[in-house]
């Protein structure tokens, strides 16, 4: 998922995860085409129906709350290059609905480089029912290019292994760092494998058979065998 402005995401390919090289990206923003001075601000949305990589349909949604503000960094990276960021110092907020039931890495990007203000580098905080996983937040990485390649606890941070119950939500909170403003320019979901291992019945098998260790090597007998009878003595 892609935080920025317009329609669509420029953005494809790989991040600091992904499958290919030509994955699709989902957009959330709150202004289409872009955020002009004056106009009013849209600090709640929500996407619905995400795709996944391959562009096929999900019923997954994505809900941000008290994002009004949107910037961007010059990174070289089409995601990275745009955020949304809360206002005053406050929280925002991530709302992930209808995963299915499994075990999932998040994949979370929270940076903006120095502009007005200083550097900032979120903090994120992951609840899944009753598990409160965090608070992770990057170290700080001024003038990082796409080029340098990505590295986990600079400009990104990840929540491994997450369990997720079916109908349960995913809610992250998105905090200030050091900086002052909490900032949110993107979000991977890397399925662990959604369905629970499947049972297979086996048929009842026969009891075995009793052996023991005679050997029978040869048969001697006294008697007479005819074509209607036989005779032993």
């Amino acid at each position: 998922m892609d935080f920025g402005v317009g329609a669509a995401s420029a953005k494809s390919g790989f991040a600091a995860t992904g499958l290919a090289t030509n994955d699709f990206w989902n957009l959330h923003a709150h202004y289409n085409p872009r955020f002009t001075p004056g106009q009013p601000q849209v600090p709640n949305h929500t996407t619905e129906r995400l795709k996944f990589a391959d562009r096929s349909e999900s019923p997954v949604s994505i809900a941000v709350q008290n994002a009004p503000g949107v910037w961007g960094n010059a990174s070289g990276d089409a995601m990275f290059d745009s955020f949304l960021f809360a206002q005053n110092g406050s929280n925002l907020v991530v709302t992930v609905r209808a995963l299915e039931a499994g075990r999932y890495h998040f994949y979370l990007y929270g940076h903006a480089e120095p502009d007005a203000t200083a550097e900032q580098n979120s903090v994120f905080v992951l609840r899944s029912g009753t598990n409160t996983l965090g608070p992770l937040t990057a170290a700080p990485a001024p003038g990082w290019k796409v080029a340098q390649g990505w590295q986990e606890g600079r400009q990104f941070v990840v929540f491994r292994d997450v369990p997720v119950e079916k109908d349960q939500p995913i809610v992250i909170e998105v905090a200030p760092g050091p900086g002052g403003v909490a900032v949110l320019n993107g979000l991977q979901i890397i399925s662990r494998g959604s369905s629970p291992p499947k049972t297979i019945g086996v048929a009842a098998l026969p009891p075995p058979a009793t052996y023991t260790n005679l050997i029978v090597r040869e048969v001697r007998y006294d008697g007479k065998v005819t074509d209607t009878e036989a005779r032993f003595t």
